[in-house]
């Protein structure tokens, strides 16, 4: 990492404060084309763009379009690294579509949660790969120990921050009136939302019996469905149509998730059964009839298990065979009769993993809030390798060497 960093200095970093606001409809149009995520559907996924004034919003996008493309174009960037989580960032990857130069996303593949992968562009359906080598045998290791222990992600852990100190520090920043970061919280949001996670309301959640379908929900906000979700973001409106699309007596069991749980019944529902976010995921997965959800990591471990899943969006373990991504709620109904004729394949589940395996990277490419151990030394030598290793496969189809890439990358 620190080779990289070698070639960065301060007057090769883009400053968005200098920027000049004005509007540009072709501008747009143009972002637009090179987009896989419209205009609109960029400010209604950015949690601070999606409060602001429309013309300031536009106006903002128009700016990173070209600010950006600049950038890339004056200082020769062949290639970026990136997430998906705001819209600059989105925007960034629709400019690297433009100029054809790769925008990388490390993300977490979930299962093994201990790698990560470069996903291309903003969405998590296409895996960077260099390498067409694949390893059965890690394949069958994975799946084998899967069955035998359900591990759960590392970042489903509950890590207790404190209210204190995070008071402290942005009642500091109101007070001297330093909230330019829009990200900033208010006084109010900061103190609400920690009493409700702390003191969630007090129901009784039976435990399911008989069939049942699976909805559990997603931590929120959070890019894989800020982002990744589309049009059903609202999970309080997607739990209602889905109930909406089963047939009289169907019964879908809703729970909520672990780390955002607030205690909340969503048994006014018609069907719905709302138990216990403390209730064994697992358990719930195996007994259903089918798992239902809009990019959940519940559903790739429904495929792992062999139990007919049902997902909104398009990402990379969609091809597991028990898993079938369902096009609008229109054809929930189909998409489940679907799945649920469709038989579990064990030899295919192996070679899906063996493959995935051969494509991720060890390590954890998280920031310490996520990740505790994200600056340990060990950690940051297997990000760095992982990196290079990337760069340099890109660099050798290219008539550059990593060195000069890494001058480049921003």
């Amino acid at each position: 990492m620190r080779n990289i960093l070698a070639y960065s200095s301060i007057f090769n970093i883009l400053d968005l404060s200098t920027m000049k606001i004005y509007l540009c409809d072709n501008g747009l149009k143009e972002l637009e084309q090179y987009s896989t995520v419209s205009v609109n559907g960029i400010i209604a996924s950015d949690r601070i763009l999606s409060k602001m004034k429309k013309i300031e919003a536009f106006s903002y996008l128009c700016c990173l379009f070209k600010y950006i493309n600049d950038y890339l174009v004056n200082n020769e960037v062949e290639m970026v690294f990136g997430e998906a989580t705001w819209a600059h960032e989105m925007v960034t990857a629709a400019v690297c579509k433009k100029l054809e130069i790769p925008y990388l996303a490390p993300v977490n593949v979930r299962y093994p949660s201990s790698r990560f992968a470069f996903f291309e562009g903003v969405t998590q359906s296409h895996i960077y790969t260099n390498t067409s080598k694949i390893d059965l045998v890690s394949g069958v290791k994975l799946h084998d120990n899967f069955l035998m222990s359900n591990p759960s992600p590392f970042y489903m852990t509950k890590r207790s921050k404190g209210i204190v100190k995070p008071l402290i520090k942005h009642l500091r920043r109101h007070l001297t009136r330093d909230t330019r970061d829009k990200t900033v919280p208010s006084i109010y949001r900061l103190i609400s939302n920690e009493i409700s996670k702390k003191f969630p309301k007090n129901q009784q959640n039976p435990k399911p019996s008989g069939d049942y379908y699976y909805l559990p929900l997603q931590c929120q906000p959070e890019s894989s469905i800020d982002i990744l979700a589309g049009y059903y973001r609202n999970q309080r409106e997607f739990v209602s149509n889905v109930s909406r699309s089963l047939p009289y007596g169907a019964k879908l069991v809703v729970k909520e998730h672990p780390l955002s749980a607030k205690g909340e019944n969503y048994d006014y529902i018609p069907s719905v059964l709302t138990v216990a976010s403390t209730e064994d995921g697992f358990e719930l997965i195996r007994n259903s009839k089918c798992v239902i959800t809009i990019s959940g990591t519940v559903a790739y471990e429904a495929g792992l298990l062999g139990v007919p899943a049902v997902i909104f969006t398009d990402l990379f373990f969609n091809e597991l065979p028990t898993i079938k991504r369902c096009s609008s709620m229109e054809k929930l109904s189909e998409t489940i009769e679907d799945i649920m004729n469709t038989k579990a394949d064990k030899a295919s589940v192996i070679a899906f993993l063996a493959k995935l395996f051969s494509m991720s990277y060890e390590g954890y490419c998280e920031s310490v809030d996520v990740y505790p151990d994200a600056l340990d030394e060990e950690n940051i030598r297997m990000v760095t390798y992982a990196f290079m290793d990337v760069i340099d496969s890109y660099s050798s189809t290219k008539s550059a060497t990593a060195a000069s890439m890494c001058s480049k990358l921003i």
